[in-house]
C-alpha cells in the first residue's frame, strides 16, 4: 500500500503538480526508470515495459536489477564501468484508486521482498521530495498473523505500532482520523505507540479496543507492527515486524499472464476483488 504525506504543513518553496499524489508518482516513476542506491551494496534496479490503462494510468510493468562491472578498455588502458541486466525480472502491478502495488512472488531480483520494497520506496522518496511528499510503502498483512506471531512468545517484552499520517481514500475509521489528526499541528509523519514490560510478561487482550484500531489500520498497509520476545523453546530474544516476507499478505489469482496486457491485469485486479483487501475478514463487527 502507498501513503502520501505532506513532509510539512507550513509553506515552503516546492514544485507544483496538477493532479493527486498517486499520479504524481506515477508520472515521476516513468521519467525515471533507473533507481541508482546511495549504498553501493544495493543492486540498481531499473523500472520499464510499463502498461497503460484506456485514460493513460499506469496499470503495471517489469523491475529488474542491473550489476555494475568494471572491464579493460583496450584502446585507453583502463577500466570503465558497464552496466548489465541481471535476470530474471519481476512483473509489478500498479493500482491507482487503491493506492496499491502487487509484486510477483517466487522471482528474486533482491535478497527478498522487504528489501525490494524498501528500495522503491527510497526511489519514490527520491522523486517527490521536491514536491513535498513522503512516500511510505508498507505490505498489506492480516490480523491473524498478528496473533499469531504474538502466541508463538513464550516471553514477550515490547509490542510497538508504528501509524503514518492519514493520507485519506476513504477506507479509514473515523476515530482513527480523529486521533491522528489531533497530532498533525506538530508535523507529525508517524506515530508511534510501544507497550514495554521488562520481565517478558506483557499481556494484550484481543478485545482491547486501541489495539484493534491500530490493527486495522496498519493491516490496511497504513503502517507497521513490531513484536519483541523469546519465543517458546529458545533463549534469544528476538524481533519480529509485519514487514517481513513471511507477515506479508500474499495472493493468488486465476488469471495467467501470456502476454502481460491491460485487459490481462484488469482481469487480475477484478479476479482478486481488491477492495475485500481493505477489510479484514477476522473482524467480527463485519460479520454480523
Amino acid at each position: 500500500m502507498l501513503s502520501f504525506v505532506s513532509s510539512t504543513q507550513g509553506r515552503l518553496i516546492k514544485k507544483e503538480f496538477d493532479g493527486s499524489a498517486i499520479e504524481l508518482a506515477e508520472k515521476q516513476l516513468m521519467e525515471n526508470r533507473k533507481y541508482i542506491p546511495e549504498n553501493k551494496k544495493e543492486p540498481l534496479l531499473h523500472f520499464g515495459n510499463f502498461i497503460f490503462g484506456s485514460k493513460k494510468e499506469l496499470l503495471g510493468g517489469d523491475i529488474w536489477s542491473i550489476s555494475t562491472v568494471q572491464t579493460l578498455n583496450n584502446q585507453r588502458v583502463k577500466f570503465i564501468d558497464e552496466e548489465h541486466k541481471a535476470y530474471p525480472y519481476v512483473h509489478f502491478l500498479w493500482n491507482r484508486s487503491h493506492q496499491l502495488i502487487l509484486l510477483e512472488v517466487d522471482i528474486y531480483i533482491s535478497r527478498s521482498y522487504e528489501s525490494l520494497i524498501k528500495q522503491i520506496g527510497k526511489h519514490l522518496n527520491n522523486l517527490l521530495n521536491e514536491y513535498g511528499y513522503i512516500v511510505y510503502i508498507e505490505p498489506l498483512t492480516g490480523k491473524d498473523v498478528f496473533w499469531k506471531t504474538v502466541s508463538s512468545f513464550e516471553q514477550l517484552y515490547d509490542i510497538t505500532f508504528e501509524m503514518h499520517m492519514p493520507n485519506f481514500l476513504g477506507h479509514t475509521q473515523e476515530n482513527m482520523k480523529e486521533m491522528l489528526n489531533y497530532y498533525r499541528p506538530y508535523n507529525v509523519t508517524t506515530l508511534t505507540h510501544k507497550l514495554s514490560n521488562n520481565v517478558g510478561k506483557l499481556q494484550i487482550s484481543q478485545n482491547d479496543k486501541f489495539l484493534n484500531q491500530a490493527l486495522e489500520w496498519i493491516t490496511k498497509g497504513g503502517g507497521v507492527w513490531k513484536l519483541r520476545g523469546i519465543k517458546w523453546g529458545e533463549n534469544k530474544k528476538i524481533t519480529i515486524c509485519s514487514k517481513k516476507d513471511e507477515c506479508m499478505k500474499k495472493l493468488e489469482t486465476s488469471i495467467a499472464f501470456e502476454n502481460f496486457t491491460p485487459e490481462e491485469v484488469k482481469r487480475v485486479f477484478t479476479d482478486l476483488n481488491l477492495n475485500s483487501l481493505l477489510v479484514d475478514p477476522t473482524d467480527e463487527k463485519l460479520k454480523k
